[in-house]
């Protein structure tokens, strides 16, 4: 019996350290290479025996130097070296690829000719080659977009020919590249650009979403204007003593959305705080569980609602309360474990955290004793919304596994389409699978010991266990400010911080990624939610340090800082969508967390700029449940109240350093 065939792809990209010395510019022919195999892996390669590894260069040059591979990028072909120090020649892989494999339809690909490289002058006025991987490609299309200037946009990414032009006219590979009537603009010119196509000064509408303009520094006036605006939205969102996300669609009390909350009302009323955990809290079911809704009986429209989820089957949900039968992140005890140092009421803070330790306890508990199916100290999730992310890329391949479905799944989609067709929300084809899991759960009457045998998505979500551990940790510190023993927090966070590093952390890509329990593997998506682990301190200095290599090397616009924030998903990805929910928006709570994790591993420059783009988006565009990252426009739900929650805990904390 032969063994089957497979190629390992590595492409090393210009980043990394050795000793003293770090990598810190961007290469461009790496991240053109990088965004060309992304997109073959997701075409011409989706379902070969073909994997990529992305893995920075100088943390590696002693295992590619010695096989003639010095100059990055360099791409390896089971652990050949095919190219180095260019963007990889994509028909010559293909065929070789299809050789190793003998597989027909990839040699005959590589052997098709590439079309001829056509002069500019001929097809187009004005040509345009980019890569949407690129940052200062997009402020030019989006410029010639906004003054009405038409052109012919070829992109490097897709074509040999592309990339063969833009060598022939600058000598190299490098964009933006914008030929007007036999003239070359090599890169973002805007005078040269204004001068070739005859737009005066008066006529000239620059672009909105003009990066540079965006972040001013903000005086103590304007933040305190900021302030107020956000106390607005969420007196605004406030109902009967909880707060509400948003008062359009998303009218019931949201598991960690009134986390964030509490912790903006800490700051200025803190019994508001203590109300919205304690409405919160009501919905805690007998064995510990804390619901992802706890369901406003005034409205009886929404969908999903209460017989959606059939949450009452378990005889575990507290009378009269209505709710969800899955969780959320337990971002709670972290919100409010500086409750005794910012209530001015000492006394009422500490009889506060008296009442709430127990429950936060009880949840704590519950993870680590019905989420650990395999005795790993590694909690597991059974649903992608019990992430918080709801349609990240993450979850593409989990759902895709899953082939089963049901009548009732299948007319629980249905009705979610008039609910899709108001906005960006998920893809109506995961409404299906999404259904198709909450049907098992209820079918098990929410008994977690059968759920973790039969159950086709069990996670371990490296935001979820990040969350967790550094919510445990603070947790010990409640306990030990009240007079128990914190050190059973500690220990328990200990266990979960070596299980994250041991299990989801790759040594040679230096990141961090889920684990598929069902089909046991990593699920290797690029995704901000991979550098959670910096908030919690999991990574010791070593490895923070890699992890921060990693992000500097992919495209979440750390290396230039030219996006309005961080966006949520890898720019580079054929599949990235700026304005899509989870899968490439800025969401300010993710970004609030990526803030105080960089910093602690000594970028505080890096932490100021992603604080500071926060506080210009809200003054800008307006508290919005999230935006895009090139643009900067607010997109979901206008008056978001997570949103404004952290944005006056982001302005608390500058006043409070400030004075």
């Amino acid at each position: 019996m032969t063994k089957n065939k497979t190629v390992r792809l590595t492409l090393y990209r210009y980043a990394g350290k050795f000793l003293f010395f770090r990598i810190k510019k961007r290469c461009k022919e790496c991240d053109i290479s990088y965004a060309i195999l992304q997109r073959l892996m997701n075409e011409q390669l989706r379902g070969k025996a073909v994997s990529l590894r992305i893995v920075p260069w100088l943390d590696n040059f002693w295992k590619v130097i010695w096989r003639g591979g010095w100059h990055a990028p360099i791409l390896t072909v089971n652990e050949k070296v095919f190219s180095q120090g260019k963007v990889p020649d994509i028909p010559k892989l293909l065929s070789k690829i299809g050789k190793i494999l003998n597989d027909t339809s990839l040699i005959q690909l590589g052997k098709a000719k590439i079309e001829k490289a056509s002069s500019p002058e001929e097809d187009s006025e004005i040509i345009v080659y980019f890569s949407p991987a690129c940052p200062h490609c997009r402020q030019l299309l989006s410029y010639l977009d906004t003054n009405g200037i038409k052109y012919s946009g070829k992109d490097v990414t897709k074509t040999e020919s592309a990339r063969q032009d833009v060598e022939r006219l600058t000598g190299r590979l490098t964009i933006p590249v914008v030929v007007i009537k036999g003239e070359i603009i090599n890169g973002l010119d805007r005078n040269r650009l204004k001068n070739l196509l005859g737009i005066s000064a008066d006529a000239e509408k620059m672009v909105k979403s003009d990066v540079r303009n965006l972040i001013p520094h903000f005086t103590d006036s304007q933040l305190s204007k900021i302030y107020q605006k956000a106390k607005n939205v969420l007196d605004k969102n406030r109902l009967n003593g909880w707060t509400m996300p948003s008062n359009r669609l998303y009218p019931h009390l949201w598991n960690w959305d009134s986390g964030f909350i509490s912790r903006g009302y800490l700051h200025y009323d803190p019994e508001r705080a203590y109300t919205e955990l304690r409405s919160l809290f009501r919905g805690q079911w007998s064995d510990g569980f804390l619901p992802h809704i706890i369901f406003n009986p005034e409205y009886t429209h929404h969908f999903p609602g209460p017989g959606y989820w059939k949450a009452g089957n378990s005889g575990k949900v507290p009378s009269g309360i209505f709710t969800s039968g899955i969780s959320q992140p337990p971002v709670h005890a972290t919100m409010i474990v500086a409750s005794a140092k910012l209530d001015p009421d000492r006394e009422r803070a500490f009889s506060f955290l008296k009442e709430i330790y127990p429950k936060l306890k009880k949840l704590h508990d519950f993870y680590f004793t019905e989420r650990d199916p395999q005795s790993e100290n590694l909690v597991s999730i059974v649903h992608p919304w019990e992430s918080g992310l709801d349609n990240a890329p993450l979850w593409d391949e989990p759902l895709a596994a899953i082939t089963d479905t049901s009548e009732w799944a299948l007319s629980m989609q249905k009705k979610y389409d008039e609910l899709a067709e108001q906005g960006n929300r998920p893809k109506r084809t995961y409404i299906e699978k999404y259904s198709y899991l909450i049907e098992n759960l209820y079918k098990n009457n929410y008994n977690w010991g059968k759920i973790s045998g039969n159950h086709p998505f069990l996670i371990q979500g490296v935001l979820f266990n990040s969350i967790l551990c550094k919510s445990e940790r603070d947790l010990g510190k409640i306990a030990e400010a009240i007079g128990y023993d914190p050190y059973i927090h500690y220990e328990k966070a200990d266990k979960l911080k070596t299980a994250i590093n041991k299990k989801l952390y790759d040594e040679t890509e230096g990141i961090y990624y889920n684990f598929d329990l069902v089909n046991q593997r990593h699920i290797k998506r690029d995704t901000i939610f991979s550098y959670m682990p910096l908030f919690a301190g999991i990574p010791d200095k070593d490895m923070g340090k890699r992890v921060l290599d990693t992000l500097r090397t992919h495209c979440f616009c750390i290396a230039d800082m030219d996006c309005v924030a961080i966006p949520s998903y890898d720019m580079c990805q054929v599949d990235f969508d700026g304005e899509f929910y989870w899968r490439g928006p800025v969401w300010v709570n993710i970004n609030w967390y990526i803030a105080q994790g960089v910093r602690q591993y000594g970028e505080a420059e890096l932490s100021d700029w992603i604080e500071n783009s926060l506080i210009a988006l809200a003054d800008r565009y307006g508290f919005y449940e999230y935006y895009d990252p090139d643009s900067g426009r607010g997109l979901g739900e206008k008056d978001f109240s997570w949103t404004a929650a952290l944005i006056i805990d982001l302005i608390a904390q500058k006043l409070r350093s400030e004075n």
